[in-house]
């Protein structure tokens, strides 16, 4: 550094890179305001990595001006200005992928609770599907496309509970007792076993006794209430095999 072309060249490149940096942590600061959670958390640890970096670069263009000069500059000093611009540089990376990171976890979320649902619905389904196995939705086409699509978890969750549904409605006339109202309202332990006696008596050819009539199971307004109640449903039968 006490060389003054080399000097010029480091003090010149650290100045610039203080004001690059300042710069776009005001930008960030200026979007992290401007945006919600997670995404403005993100934004403001990568401002706060820029403007340490900022101030890192600006310290290492005193220590060239001071080595320029011929004086020594202590070792711990050297040290600890590294120190804070590696962790500067890591802060910025970790908040400018702290957005894409949630998204992927919120994501790796959803495909774990659907492959568990998809698994739990599994009795329930193979029940319906076995009276009724018209109500297996195929693929769109026989495009091989549309049939790797097909085999997604998701569209294969989906389909389930479609698949269940349709079942439901279509095996609601063997599962009232004469007794009963129009309206099916049980328990899921009820509903299993009525399930597995209209399941029986459609295996033995007996044709439906009435048309198929509406079906509650104290569902709530949302669909993965919904796909709650399937699943005590279709736990109950498993409990009874």
């Amino acid at each position: 550094m006490t060389i003054p072309q080399i000097a010029f060249f480091y003090g010149g490149a650290g100045l610039y890179l203080m004001y690059a940096l300042g710069m776009a942590c005001r930008w960030t600061r200026r979007y992290a305001r401007m945006s919600r959670r997670p995404h403005s958390t993100g934004l403001w640890m990568a401002a706060v990595g820029l403007g340490v970096m900022a101030v890192a670069c600006a310290i290492r263009a005193v220590i060239v001006a001071v080595r320029w000069s011929n004086v020594d500059v202590p070792k711990p000093l050297m040290a600890a200005v590294a120190f804070l611009l590696v962790a500067s540089i890591m802060l910025f990376a970790a908040g400018i992928t702290y957005s894409g990171a949630r998204a992927r976890i919120s994501s790796l979320r959803l495909w774990l609770r659907h492959r568990r649902d998809h698994r739990l619905l599994a009795p329930l389904w193979e029940l319906l599907t076995e009276a009724y196995p018209q109500n297996v939705l195929r693929p769109a086409s026989p495009a091989a496309l549309d049939r790797w699509r097909a085999r997604g978890l998701h569209r294969r969750y989906h389909r389930r509970i479609v698949e269940c549904r349709d079942g439901l409605v279509d095996i609601s006339p063997y599962l009232l007792d004469e007794d009963d109202s129009a309206v099916l309202s049980i328990d899921s332990a009820e509903l299993a076993v009525r399930l597995r006696r209209a399941s029986a008596r459609i295996g033995e050819g007996v044709p439906a006794p009435r048309r198929a009539v509406p079906l509650a199971m104290a569902l709530g307004s949302d669909r993965q209430s919904d796909v709650t109640q399937l699943i005590a449903v279709s736990d109950a039968l498993r409990d009874a095999v």
